[in-house]
């Protein structure tokens, strides 16, 4: 019997190969198929995970490279576990709105939404460098395609913009790879901090750099976000879903990946714990002077990464237990939003914020949806995110005293400027909207669901932490 692992990879390739020979129409209800297959799988192995058995879940060695001993090679830990629920969930999510956000090309986005699922499923099960490598760029190429095909108007230059950084990015991975297989002679994750200990630290912290960088632009963090505005925005709702709910998180995952496997990098980290502060005060002042609700959104997604990014610079349980369960918080509330601001586009014309008034009467379903994703988003209670800021709060406290004060900045901008727009676009009924519009009900089901399971997870946080 194929352990469970191939059977979640196996499945986006199947819908791939299907799509190619069914009728375009088709390929959206092949996408949520997948999607709904690969959820169930993830909750399942996180079932047998926490119930000690990950045995039944299995691992998987290919060889690729034999005369250099490099195989192509998949299993599960803790950490990509709770990664891998949220980011199912996002495509679970995006698969049911698509039909409702894309009219045309079904073929081409729902092919390249499933190589973007392989793909980011592919990086969080990597045992090694070399897997992590190819199924990294396997998402971002699909990301690509997503811009720019099924974009807005400048969505050219922005997949453009997004495929250069994108290129960086994995350029300064592999550098770094190369450099882990030349002084630890492995590239295998869970054998590289023995065997690189001995490595000098020079070289430990070049390492630790490349790799910050690199995963500092996927994230992204400050100053390497310079492509974030354009994809953010210009990208359909899905697939600004897709960019900020999941493949954003790869680059959390790297950083926790960076953490465990460079031991000399411990003793450096308050100098990267500036940065993810920084980075996420910056993305919070930026945010508060947006006009557009789909760049409000960008940003403040960014503004969450750095939060995240500098929890676990704190490495400790509490606060990387913490960053853990605020991914799940943030990929939720960030599609929620984003899913919000394309429906209100597609009805409305406008996302300029001093535009849209009184939506609450002309589209009450949207306006509450949009209000609950702010609440998982801030940190309200039986939320995700309230279970988040108390783990990472508590545990940057106990790493930088009262230094860790500096993240409740962003926290609180966000806060009040989420509210803020709730109370002008949504709330007020100066100039009121006219127009009365019903949301999709596809759109609607995928905002109710994502909302479900996030409350799901603010009641029993014992579902994903043990």
């Amino acid at each position: 019997m194929l352990p469970l692992i191939a059977v979640l990879l196996l499945a986006p390739i199947a819908g791939i190969l299907i799509g190619f020979t069914l009728h375009e129409s088709r390929m959206h209800g092949i996408a949520i198929l997948v999607s709904t297959i690969t959820l169930a799988i993830v909750l399942f192995m996180a079932f047998l995970f926490w119930s000690n058995s990950s045995s039944q879940i299995g691992n998987i060695v290919v060889p690729y490279l034999q005369n250099a001993s490099i195989n192509i090679g998949f299993t599960v830990t803790q950490t990509s576990m709770i990664i891998l629920v949220a980011v199912a969930l996002v495509f679970f999510g995006a698969s049911i709105a698509q039909s409702s956000m894309i009219s045309e090309k079904e073929r081409i986005y729902g092919i390249s939404f499933l190589v973007a699922q392989l793909g980011t499923f592919g990086v969080l099960l990597s045992a090694n460098l070399i897997t992590f490598y190819i199924f990294w760029e396997l998402s971002e190429v699909a990301a690509f395609f997503i811009i720019f095909v099924f974009g807005s108007f400048d969505r050219r230059h922005a997949a453009m913009k997004f495929l250069v950084y994108s290129f960086a990015s994995t350029l300064l991975f592999l550098f770094a790879a190369l450099l882990i297989f030349e002084y630890a002679g492995t590239i295998e994750i869970a054998a590289i901090a023995q065997s690189i200990s001995s490595a000098n630290v020079s070289i430990q912290l070049a390492i630790a750099t490349l790799l910050i960088l690199s995963f500092g632009i996927k994230m992204p963090v400050f100053p390497l976000h310079g492509w974030l505005p354009e994809a953010y925005s210009e990208a359909p709702p899905t697939g600004s879903m897709i960019l900020g709910g999941a493949l954003s998180k790869i680059g959390a995952y790297g950083l926790l990946v960076t953490v465990l496997i460079i031991p000399a990098l411990s003793s450096y980290m308050q100098y990267v714990a500036i940065l993810f502060a920084f980075s996420a005060v910056y993305a919070a002042l930026i945010t508060i002077r947006q006009t557009e609700l789909r760049s409000t959104i960008a940003y403040a997604s960014m503004a969450g990464m750095g939060v995240i990014g500098f929890a676990i610079t704190a490495n400790n349980q509490t606060a990387v237990y913490g960053a853990l369960y605020s991914i799940i918080a943030h990929s939720i509330g960030i599609s929620v939003l984003f899913l919000c601001s394309g429906a209100i586009m597609k009805a409305y014309g406008t996302d300029i914020i001093e535009k849209l008034h009184g939506l609450v009467e002309s589209s009450s379903n949207i306006s509450y949806v949009f209000l609950a994703a702010a609440l998982i988003q801030v940190g309200m209670p039986l939320t995700p995110g309230l279970i988040a800021d108390i783990l990472m709060l508590t545990g940057i406290f106990s790493k930088f005293s009262y230094a860790g004060f500096i993240v409740i900045i962003p926290i609180f901008l966000i806060f009040a400027y989420l509210f803020r727009i709730l109370e002008i676009s949504f709330f007020s009924k100066e100039n009121e909207m006219r127009q009365f519009y019903v949301v999709d009900n596809n759109v609607l089901l995928a905002c109710i669901l994502l909302i479900c399971a996030a409350v799901a997870f603010g009641l029993f946080p014992s579902l994903l932490i043990r």
